[in-house]
């Protein structure tokens, strides 16, 4: 997905539904869409000086609305995808850490006990030969 800047008359065109705005229909579709400050300028005067009733008007800002809420949207998803990917390595350089040190993955495991036994109630159901010594030693 890319930004695409879009000119006054090619929003002019998709607007109107002139037949011209098929050209761009493939930058335009998938993409963000951006206008300019003066886009918008020249479509509000544009709109002034033909004396466009109220429901004219209210479609062409219901437009410009729509890029306006795609670029939020596109935005957003890309900080989310930052925000992921940063989780992502703060995960694999603790798992590197804890790999190359047992002692700070046995705190680990004793903190992750603490906060479950903080919680409420405990119950450890022992079953195979060789975890009650491992339960016990870990405590």
């Amino acid at each position: 997905m890319s930004a695409v800047l879009v000119d006054t008359d090619i929003v002019s065109m998709v607007f109107k539904g002139d037949s011209r705005a098929e050209r761009y229909r493939r930058y335009l579709t998938g993409n963000i869409l951006a206008v300019s400050f003066m886009t918008v300028a020249e479509l509000h005067r544009w709109a002034l000086s033909r004396n466009w009733g109220a429901p004219r008007r209210a479609e062409m800002k219901d437009l410009l609305n729509k890029v306006t809420e795609a670029k939020k949207a596109a935005e957003a998803n890309l900080i989310s995808r930052r925000e992921e990917t940063a989780a992502m390595r703060s995960q694999a350089n603790t798992a590197k850490l804890l790999a190359d040190n047992p002692t700070l993955m046995r705190l680990r495991e004793l903190e992750v006990l603490e906060k479950i036994a903080s919680a409420g109630h405990l119950n450890v159901v022992l079953g195979e030969k060789g975890l009650a010594e491992r339960v016990v030693n870990l405590l």
